[in-house]
């Protein structure tokens, strides 16, 4: 045992320098940017190691002190053993055609399509033992990836439809609707608030895409070859369905898909068992599940009012600390504003959500909506070689123009018509294989920039606090002011009194108004003086009450700054390397698959045309 201590000790260091060694990935967001800047400046962006490891301990401390009893972090194996759910009975469907109305209502549960081979969590989150015995060391077991076999509509009932998406997972199936992936992502931000969590679609119901996508009638034909981690051809929409629906359905399902297995990928979140909760099939209804669960329940409302570091314990200053989520106290604070990004720029967090911005807006309004507009015009590019091949077919089929005419029409037909059937093939790649992963990627985007907004929002939460605190102690001085004037006042008047036998103290006499009307006016001001209370406040206990404010704000701000601490530390030198890594390397697969797929339709549309010049060559010989 003495032995193994040391290795085991430089084992953890040795994993610690990596992990400071990744904070360099952050330049590859200047490389894609183009703003790759001097050496110094990378220099000085490596040389951090001492607030790293100075704060190592209390990140690595994320989510792994936590053990109350219904803690998602706890590993409470025997609870699960013990409370073995009733079995639910398998609800048979008739799958129907998702045509026609589609709706997202929040409410409802979806329907158990089969069952598996864990045994119901009763509506706890706790730790998965699957999860912490296979806790991530960089190899995934065969029956982790995630497969949406199925969309198809369902009914519950008063006319109301949803689409239930059925996920494989293992040998368990289970179907879930869009509400719940909605319910689970956001109980995850709040779990989870320093970790990077994938997006979903947005919320979107197909009748309102539909009328978005009015007058397009782009049919892309769905590839049999995987680009990415999805592969749509495992799924089934169930039913037939219009082009703007099967558009909006598969890309629901490549972004749920990825969604799920980005979180299986996750060392943090697969410690919990509340993903594999998830994709249990015992939990048919998931609002049931949320519902009974306390600690989801008592999570506080705003992911700003969580402790960073134990989500599921929030404490008396946490609850305490001011929401700036309203825009129009943001407009009011502009020195607010001014305060928070001087400390932004000092961090150097300012920079950073600059670059990911830029970053955000060259994918969306550069990559992807130019290949989409690309993708666009080679559709109508193959329609237009279609239509003419069938024209050059019915001057071919006109025997009055020779027979050596007609067959080289009839040539100038056919390449056409395998021109247009190899642009369907590319274009049908361009869709789902380019322009999807590229939105997948502009959404992973949008789940960074809001990860750096998270930490933004902290930031002015800590500047409310330390402006909040300056006036209350401001007030507390003047109270004070006051008070002691008024003492030294006390203090003259026994003085005077001590001097004295008599001090008149008495008001002179008001004068009496002359006349009927003055007089019932002044007793109607007396009568309304006499019913209005003009008790005003003991300066002691406004003292007292604003020293009890200062001390809860002096604790608030305290978290408040630790916490930032921590949130900067974690997401500069963990969350954003790493995000950083994964969508380089995602970024760079679209782009070698977007080359190769031109190239290989290069290659074959030149064949096509080589063969059609010698077969016409062949004709005018003889």
């Amino acid at each position: 045992m003495d032995k193994m201590a040391p290795t085991e000790e430089s084992r953890n260091h040795n994993d610690l320098e990596s992990r400071v060694n990744e904070s360099s990935v952050l330049i590859d967001v200047k490389r894609v940017l183009g703003e790759i800047e001097n050496g110094a400046t990378e220099q000085a962006a490596f040389e951090e190691p001492t607030p790293l490891e100075s704060d190592a301990q209390a990140v690595s401390m994320v989510h792994t002190e936590i053990f109350e009893q219904d803690n998602p972090f706890s590993g409470q194996q025997a609870r699960r053993g013990e409370t073995n759910g009733t079995g639910l009975k398998d609800q048979k469907r008739v799958l129907q055609n998702p045509n026609k109305v589609f709706e997202d209502d929040d409410d409802g549960a979806p329907m158990l399509l089969g069952h598996g081979t864990r045994s119901s969590s009763s509506g706890s989150i706790e730790m998965s033992p699957a999860a912490s015995d296979n806790v991530d060391r960089g190899v995934r077991r065969p029956g982790d990836e995630v497969y949406i076999l199925e969309a198809s509509k369902a009914s519950e009932g008063q006319g109301r439809t949803f689409i239930a998406y059925t996920i494989k997972h293992g040998d368990a199936t289970v179907r879930r609707r869009y509400s719940d992936f909605e319910s689970l992502r956001k109980i995850l931000i709040k779990l989870f608030p320093m970790t990077l969590i994938p997006p979903i679609p947005e919320k979107q119901s197909i009748t309102s895409f539909g009328r978005a996508m009015a007058g397009s009638k782009s049919s892309y034909l769905l590839p049999s070859e995987t680009a990415g981690s999805v592969d749509l051809s495992l799924s089934v929409i169930n039913g037939a369905v219009n082009t703007n629906d099967e558009k909006l359905i598969r890309h629901r399902i490549r972004m749920l898909t990825s969604f799920l297995n980005r979180l299986l990928r996750n060392e943090e979140i697969t410690k919990t068992s509340i993903v594999s909760d998830f994709l249990d099939p015992n939990n048919s209804n998931w609002n049931d599940v949320i519902t009974s669960s306390a600690t989801i329940s008592s999570l506080p409302k705003s992911v700003l009012l969580c402790n960073p570091l134990d989500p599921t314990n929030t404490t008396r200053a946490h609850a305490f600390l001011p929401i700036p989520s309203s825009s129009t106290q943001l407009l009011l604070n502009k020195e607010l504003l001014a305060n928070s990004a001087q400390d932004d720029t000092e961090d150097g967090f300012s920079k950073i959500e600059q670059e990911y911005r830029r970053y955000e807006h060259i994918m969306e309004n550069g990559f992807y909506k130019y290949n989409k507009r690309i993708t666009k015009n080679l559709y109508a590019m193959r329609q237009d070689m279609k239509e003419l091949s069938e024209a050059f077919a019915a001057f071919s089929n006109d025997q009055k123009r020779g027979a050596e005419l007609a067959e080289q029409l009839s040539h100038l037909s056919n390449v056409f018509d395998e021109s247009s059937l190899e642009l369907e093939s590319v274009v049908g790649k361009l869709y789902y294989n380019i322009n999807e992963p590229l939105s997948e990627a502009v959404h992973m985007a949008g789940a960074a920039q809001e990860l750096l907004r998270y930490r933004k929002l902290k930031s002015m939460q800590k500047s409310i606090l330390s402006r909040t605190l300056l006036y209350r102690k401001a007030q507390l001085k003047k109270l004070q002011e006051k008070e002691t004037e008024a003492k030294k006042i006390d203090a003259f008047v026994e003085q005077q009194l001590a001097g004295s036998e008599h001090v008149n103290l008495k008001h002179p006499e008001a004068r009496s108004y002359s006349g009927k009307l003055m007089n019932k006016i002044n007793k109607l001001a007396t009568m309304v003086k006499d019913t209005v209370n003009y008790q005003e406040s003991d300066p002691a206990t406004a003292i007292e009450n604003l020293e009890k404010d200062i001390a809860q704000l002096s604790e608030s701000l305290d978290v408040s700054e630790r916490d930032l601490d921590t949130i900067s530390t974690t997401i500069k030198n963990f969350e954003l390397p790493k995000f950083c890594t994964s969508r380089n390397s995602e970024v760079s697969e679209i782009l070698k698959n977007y080359s190769r797929y031109l190239k290989a339709h290069a290659e074959k549309n030149l064949k096509i045309w080589k063969d059609v010049k010698e077969q016409q060559g062949n004709v005018s010989r003889s």
